[in-house]
């Protein structure tokens, strides 16, 4: 009798189920027909976002998804729908239309970055930031990355000559998180010489904030300790510095270029200074993008550069003409073309944030037809809208960096946007760029990189990063 009510119960579960999924799957279909979608994107009615949550761990998932259509549609429910476009004008749409399509945080990342977003109002934000990323300052910031740079080469010679495997990847976020700390927070972190409590907090951040993203629901309360427990050990050395630079002597905290000391002296539109809690979430939110963003543009140029022996070799070649003797200039990034279009090349299949979310406040249409409608949310796809053939040809996933010699390359004005469209202005992304340059000069002049695995699987955190770390075998030229 216990077997047959069990099975009873079963059965009318599975007929419910089925009647559900028959009923989600109708409603989906007549919601698209009445919507008016292009045809040819492609739907996922039954499984709702869940293949939006795969691509998030591997966005080469999604290009695939892309090749015959530039919009897709992830989900389609009372609530809300996800519309993925790999469309430059879609894309640029959105950035020319900030009141329509804004910002919405989940829990993990307003934890992160504030409940109010400070890009809330760009202009001001970029008022702020200009002193710090004038001309003078960014020659002394130079001086940072040069000296950091040094200490990064003398690890690879010490691994070139113990012959062993180095993950990349880590040792740039390092790099990257000593020459962001000086230049932000005025703070020397020395992590390329030593375990840094604070560089395994930003990791834990970072890791966690992006997972709670994935795997609930935006506004679900976090469960996650290791992630409650780094937001509290972030917010005690963020406040902990703001209130050691506002005790300085005028005197001296005039003469700090860094950018946690111009904040401090700044003042808003009503002449009054900045909260404590504004500025910490200026400061987290460069610190933390900027250590990204530097450290996966240089983890995914060497990846390309070791992938591709023959550019390497090209590369070298360029750099020995110029000859340089000492740890490369601005001046020598300048005398060489062919750097400047690998970075070009690296940062095209390797966009540092692969994909940009935005929530529509009203309905509208955009410009290839797709209607949006109020509380939508729409994805900004640079992963892959800069392989999409209809712009970069059959040939758009390969790495060709004298692809950029071709004036016919350009079909669309925004097809190539690695830092989200010109009206959404990356803070510091010349910085970025133009350090990338010389380190990576200086590491090819020296040395010979190689792939320890041909296949190296990425993942989305903040930025775009290998799943397992990218090892490589250094030797000395």
């Amino acid at each position: 009798v216990m077997l047959w009510t069990l099975l009873t119960v079963l059965d009318l579960f599975l007929a419910i189920l089925i009647v559900v999924m028959v009923l989600h799957f109708i409603y989906t279909y007549v919601m698209i027909y009445r919507r008016g979608w292009i045809s040819g994107s492609i739907h996922f009615p039954l499984v709702g976002d869940l293949p939006y949550y795969y691509w998030k761990t591997e966005p080469s998932w999604a290009q695939e998804r892309f090749d015959s259509c530039g919009t897709n549609v992830f989900e389609t429910t009372p609530i809300a729908t996800k519309v993925l476009t790999v469309d430059p004008a879609n894309v640029h749409h959105f950035a020319q239309n900030p009141a329509n399509y804004v910002m919405r945080a989940s829990l993990a990342h307003q934890k992160l970055w504030g409940k109010d977003s400070i890009m809330a109002n760009e202009k001001e934000l970029e008022e702020v930031l200009l002193p710090w990323i004038q001309q003078a300052n960014l020659d002394k910031m130079a001086n940072f990355f040069r000296a950091k740079g040094q200490v990064a080469l003398s690890h690879f010679s010490e691994v070139a000559q113990r012959q062993q495997p180095i993950d990349v990847e880590k040792l740039f976020r390092k790099f990257s998180l000593d020459t962001f700390g000086l230049s932000v927070l005025g703070v020397e972190f020395n992590s390329l010489r030593q375990e840094v409590d604070f560089s395994k907090t930003l990791d834990i951040v970072v890791e966690e904030s992006q997972r709670l993203t994935n795997l609930t629901l935006p506004h679900m309360p976090l469960r996650s300790k290791p992630f409650q427990d780094a937001i509290i050990q972030l917010d005690d050395f963020l406040y902990r510095e703001i209130s050691k630079v506002k005790d300085l002597p005028p005197s001296e905290l005039q003469a700090r270029t860094d950018l946690l000391a111009i904040l401090v002296l700044s003042r808003d539109i009503n002449g009054l200074p900045y909260s404590d809690e504004w500025i910490r979430n200026v400061l987290c939110s460069i610190l933390i993008y900027g250590r990204e963003s530097m450290a996966s543009l240089l983890t995914w140029t060497l990846f390309r550069l070791a992938k591709h022996g023959h550019i390497q070799t090209q590369l070298f070649q360029e750099l020995q003409f110029i000859g340089i003797n000492e740890f490369p200039t601005h001046q020598h990034v300048m005398e060489a073309p062919f750097l400047g279009k690998v970075l070009k090349e690296a940062m095209r299949l390797h966009p540092s944030i692969p994909s940009v979310e935005r929530v529509a406040l009203n309905n509208d249409k955009l410009p290839d037809g797709s209607f949006i409608k109020a509380g939508d949310v729409v994805v900004a796809h640079l992963y892959c809208m800069h392989k999409y053939p209809k712009y970069w040809g059959r040939f758009g996933s390969d790495f060709i960096p004298n692809r950029w010699d071709d004036t016919s390359l350009w079909k669309h004005p925004q097809q190539y946007q690695p830092f989200y469209a010109e009206t959404m202005k990356c803070t510091g992304k010349n910085i970025i760029v133009e350090e990338a340059q010389v380190l990576i000069a200086a590491l090819i002049r020296k040395f010979r990189f190689r792939l320890r695995d041909e296949k190296v699987a990425k993942d989305v955190k903040l930025s775009l990063r290998s799943k397992n770390g990218l090892f490589m075998t250094v030797t000395s030229h």
